[in-house]
């Protein structure tokens, strides 16, 4: 992983002092510190560092370079710093850029302007002489640190493809679908009975499967409702559907193949008067099940503020009323999503502010020649309105200039 270093002018590393700079440091020439080197620094004690210090190190990486390189060390920190969600948690959310070049792709943390550089060599099993590629056609989704990847448009082909730990799984092969496919995961792919749905919005069906399944299967609404959004919440199926009416789905066992096995119908009325002109995503924060609502706008609204501070708003599942109820924080936590993408995560790493929503889309994309600038907008709900801050990066690399999704290392 190769690395352009281009951090904020006031930004120091503190970090670096509680360890020798030449061991831990974002800079290129730590780096690419050579194996002499680095075992020059374990002889001298680096591997007898007590555990409680080094994970108190840990806390204070945060970024994938530090990480990369604390791991670097010696054998003893690797096996420490596994790349698990506690050890992350510290790390920046970064944007994922795609090339032209299909093959290469990026990660920025937007937080210091720094970039990694990245190579996909896998190819497509339909096709050997053809290999995987990564832009805004072929790259579906992400969760748990796994991207959701065609073989070309047409989804024919999906492999779930880990950026950190280079794991793939394969899914069932997919039939030619219209609209933008959409995919949600009860747990991590990588854990025994994942269960994964793919849907797409406005539809009245969608398909489910288990990792390691050879084919799909598919769920109708017998009342033609249509799909708004979906999400596992504790391993059970949330289905927001036409006028924001919520359903549960049931999944049983039969001859050890899954299968639907009950809805239940948890809310039939509309939240409010103004419903049809809102744009509706289901997320987790903390314990809660959240519906937010975003009122539907035109580029220029994001752009010039000039939209109304109720741009957002946000509802809590009350399970014992039966009810949503409206709240004005996220407990605490930081809100990411995308048109393909919800996620929460705890305000520890750097840039990320508390009750804030970071949003980006790509159809968000000002027409402005060969460049494109990056476009995503902070929303902070700690003064009550939903204060909005657009903001502008150019893109770091002549080649990787389109975001397509957020990842979140910390989520993986």
């Amino acid at each position: 992983m190769d690395e352009q270093n281009n951090a904020y002018p006031n930004f120091q590393d503190y970090h670096v002092l509680l360890i020798s700079p030449a061991v831990i440091s974002s800079s290129k020439k730590a780096v690419s510190k050579n194996n002499e080197e680095v075992n020059k620094d374990s002889e001298n004690g680096w591997s007898f560092l007590p555990t409680d210090l080094l994970n108190l190190i840990m806390t204070r990486l945060s970024s994938m370079a530090d990480f990369s390189t604390f791991r670097a060390v010696c054998p003893t920190w690797r096996s420490l710093a596994s790349l698990c969600p506690e050890n992350l948690a510290y790390q920046s959310p970064l944007l994922l850029l795609t090339s032209p070049k299909k093959d290469i792709f990026g990660l920025y943390d937007f937080t210091r302007k720094r970039l990694y550089n990245m190579r996909l060599s896998i190819r497509t099993q339909q096709e050997p002489e053809k290999p995987y590629c990564i832009d805004y056609w072929t790259c579906l989704s992400y969760s748990h640190g796994f991207l959701v990847i065609a073989n070309m448009p047409g989804f024919t082909e999906i492999m779930l493809y880990n950026i950190f730990t280079g794991n793939r799984i394969m899914l069932p092969a997919v039939k030619q679908i219209e609209g933008n496919l959409q995919f949600i995961f009860s747990s991590s792919p990588a854990s025994p009975g994942c269960l994964v749905v793919m849907f797409t919005r406005g539809s009245c069906s969608f398909h489910f499967c288990c990792i390691g399944d050879v084919e799909w299967k598919c769920h109708c609404f017998y009342r033609l409702q249509l799909i708004d959004d979906m999400i596992f919440y504790y391993g059970k199926l949330y289905l927001l559907v036409s006028l924001n009416q919520f359903i549960s789905i049931d999944f049983g066992c039969c001859l050890e193949q899954i299968r639907v096995e009950k809805e239940k119908w948890l809310s039939r009325t509309l939240l409010n008067e103004h419903s049809m002109r809102l744009e509706s995503r289901l997320a987790q924060s903390c314990s809660e099940l959240l519906l937010i609502q975003q009122r539907k706008a035109y580029l220029y609204d994001y752009i010039k503020l000039k939209c109304p501070n109720r741009l957002i708003s946000i509802y809590r599942w009350d399970f014992s009323a039966g009810a949503w109820t409206e709240v004005s924080s996220l407990g605490g936590r930081a809100l990411f999503f995308t048109d393909s993408f919800t996620a929460s995560v705890p305000p520890t790493c750097f840039g990320v502010q508390a009750n804030s929503i970071y949003y980006y889309s790509a159809g968000y994309y000002p027409e402005t020649g060969k460049k494109k600038p990056i476009i995503w907008s902070e929303i902070s709900l700690e003064d009550g309105h939903g204060t909005i801050r657009t903001v502008y990066h150019e893109p770091p690399s002549k080649e990787l200039s389109s975001a397509v999704t957020w990842i979140l290392p910390s989520m993986s």
